[in-house]
């Protein structure tokens, strides 16, 4: 009998058997498809190379503000291999250490048998505790017309070897945006179709509003509080709105979120409690059944790879008997547009209260303007000398975003912030400039 089963083989699982093998326990890792899950496979990384790739077309479009001339072609096919390539690389970099560390991996896929027994191609396997991390798919809407030829989710958008001419996506959020942002430069002409109000809902309201103005100079036409009733092929997509509108399509990426994998689990067998929206767990990562877990998108709850991560940090210390110091209520989130949107904490509507909101804009920054990168700004909510919320749309934002992850962790306050020095010049100093005019 093993002492952990973990079945899934993404960003929060391989935490727990390495974590586990490091403390010497016995521990299985059982995979249906590929190391790294989706995040590697099929979303974050690949999504990241293209992104790249789209970066610098824009960049060469831009060419004679540098004072440099000249003409580029782009070649898809060349791109799609880079990423194939970037994939390749890290899985084998992920098999390769968890071969050297001699840790038992089984492909195929795990159902249970009962609370301590999991079945995989006709062979049990047994064990104290198990860990299910089987993560997540694109959701697929009840529309009509769904399963033509040609209407496909972002697994599929990641095996296209040809730029569609036209794209219609269907849902605003942060995979529908990056999915806009990539293939616009590519060469697709780009129309999102989003039923709310705003695209990337879940982002405070005036990042999201600012974000739009920005991709639709770009050249991607918006459609918000707009509902897809169906879809017909005839010689084209043709995508049917419900104020009567209709949109003609290449391709039609549905991206309106994602489900957890439960299908196949037989969750049942072991006395699993759970819902559509996932399994269910308590704050320690404990299912209904005693010894067994879950942790990241599994149980619907955030749906970001590095969620999955410090679940699988958060969980191995309990497992462990230690009390984990991870504030999940601060998670960090970013959308790769261009420019990048990255937010933390509270927006101004969460609050209680009084708080101090305060805006300042890239466009007053000397580093980015000798980027030549000015669009957005910083926005800071604080309260008491503290912060409590940081969203920023402009350059850099995902890496910026993390020195208001360390500030609202360690709950440094304002005050203190004005005796730390900032390089200059630097991207950083916007978010200096800011902090100090919250105070």
């Amino acid at each position: 009998m093993k002492d952990i089963i973990v079945i899934g083989g993404g960003a929060g699982g391989l935490e727990i058997v390495l974590a586990g093998k490091e403390q010497g326990l016995d521990v299985l890792l059982i995979e249906k498809y590929k190391l790294g899950g989706v995040c590697l496979q099929k979303g974050c990384i690949p999504t990241k190379t293209y992104h790249k790739n789209a970066s610098i077309l824009k960049d060469l479009k831009n060419l004679n503000e540098f004072g440099v001339s000249g003409e580029f072609s782009f070649e898809f096919i060349k791109a799609y291999e880079r990423k194939e390539k970037v994939i390749s690389e890290l899985t084998n970099h992920l098999e390769n250490a968890l071969k050297k560390r001699e840790i038992e991996v089984v492909y195929g896929e795990a159902s249970f048998v009962d609370k301590n027994t999991v079945l995989v191609d006709g062979i049990t396997y047994k064990a104290k505790k198990i860990v299910i991390a089987t993560g997540s798919r694109p959701l697929v809407p009840p529309i009509e017309g769904i399963e033509l030829e040609g209407v496909i989710t972002s697994d599929d958008m990641l095996k296209l070897t040809e730029v569609p001419k036209d794209l219609v996506i269907i849902g605003g959020g942060f995979i529908g945006v990056e999915m806009a942002s990539i293939f616009n430069y590519f060469g697709s002409n780009i129309e999102i179709v989003e039923a709310l109000p705003n695209i990337i809902a879940n982002f405070d309201e005036e990042i999201s509003k600012r974000l739009q103005v920005y991709l639709k100079q770009q050249g991607i036409k918006i459609n918000t509080s707009a509902k897809v009733i169906k879809i017909k092929k005839e010689d084209t997509l043709k995508v049917f709105l419900e104020d009567g509108r209709i949109l003609n399509a290449t391709k039609v990426l549905v991206s309106v979120g994602r489900r957890p994998n439960l299908d196949c689990l037989k969750l049942e067998n072991a006395g699993i409690e759970y819902t559509k929206k996932g399994i269910l767990v308590n704050d320690n990562f404990e299912t209904n059944v005693e010894n067994i877990y879950a942790i990241g998108d599994v149980i619907g709850k955030t749906m970001l790879a590095h969620y999955a991560s410090y679940n699988g940090y958060y969980l191995f210390d309990h497992l462990m008997g230690r009390k984990s110091k991870i504030d999940f209520s601060l998670i960090p989130s970013c959308v790769f547009s261009f420019p990048e949107v990255a937010s933390i904490g509270k927006t101004k509507d969460c609050i209680e209260g009084e708080c101090k909101v305060v805006k300042y804009p890239f466009r007053a920054n000397g580093k980015a303007a000798a980027m030549s990168e000015v669009d957005g700004f910083v926005k800071v909510i604080a309260k008491d000398d503290l912060i409590l919320g940081v969203h920023i749309i402009g350059p850099q934002a995902s890496t910026l975003i993390h020195e208001a992850v360390i500030i609202m962790n360690k709950k440094i306050k304002l005050s203190e912030l004005n005796n730390y020095i900032y390089a200059h010049p630097t991207l950083s100093e916007v978010m200096a400039t800011a902090y100090s005019l919250a105070l």
